[in-house]
């Protein structure tokens, strides 16, 4: 079955408790739900989750939409899904391409 289609929603959580480290406090979560469809209408659901400014990690919510908007879900779109897991294909596309 091909994915045929994607949608990217972005949501903003609020975490039970403040997370705090040593110069920064933070009361949400933000990140991705995304929804694929399959042609034959089924429907598959992903997440991606992070902290809105980079004070603890790399990744944020601008960098992950970047990556989901421009690199992943262009090669993910069209694709089979079967044995062998659309993920791994899209790895294995990106370690053959020089960025």
């Amino acid at each position: 079955m091909k994915i045929t289609h994607i949608e990217m929603r972005t949501v903003r959580l609020p975490l039970k408790e403040p997370f705090t480290v040593s110069k920064h406090r933070f009361v949400n979560c933000v990140g991705h739900i995304l929804t694929l469809t399959g042609e034959d209408r089924t429907l598959g659901y992903g997440e991606s989750v992070q902290l809105e400014s980079p004070w603890y990690s790399a990744e944020t919510l601008g960098t992950s939409s970047l990556l989901l908007r421009e690199l992943i879900l262009p090669t993910v779109l069209g694709q089979e899904t079967g044995t062998t897991s659309v993920s791994s294909r899209w790895c294995a596309s990106v370690s053959r391409t020089s960025i």
